[in-house]
């Protein structure tokens, strides 16, 4: 798992930077789900595993991905953004109207 997980991540990452940088640039999205992580998460992004109330659909993470890629984003380095409707949010409470 730590193969797969972070050492596959790293040397996917670390073959794609040279071609970036004859490039002058680029972006690199690794995207992952708590669902298919399983033990190593936590050594990525500090997850725990608590269930999520649904999965999310394909549009949306899919329309996530372009913005990051593009020159919109181009002032976000290392940046992790979280799409998980809110579940690290935990319960939230009821409220009276």
């Amino acid at each position: 798992m730590i193969d797969t997980n972070l050492v596959g991540t790293f040397l996917g990452t670390r073959a794609a930077v040279p071609s970036m940088r004859r490039r002058g640039g680029g972006s690199i999205v690794n995207i992952n789900s708590t669902a298919g992580i399983g033990a190593t998460g936590e050594l990525i992004v500090g997850i725990d595993d608590q269930p999520i109330p649904r999965l999310a659909g394909v549009d949306e993470i899919g329309s996530l991905v372009p913005f990051v890629a593009s020159d919109d984003a181009g002032y976000s380095t290392g940046a992790e953004f979280v799409a998980d409707g809110g579940s690290l949010l935990g319960p939230v409470p009821a409220t009276k109207l």
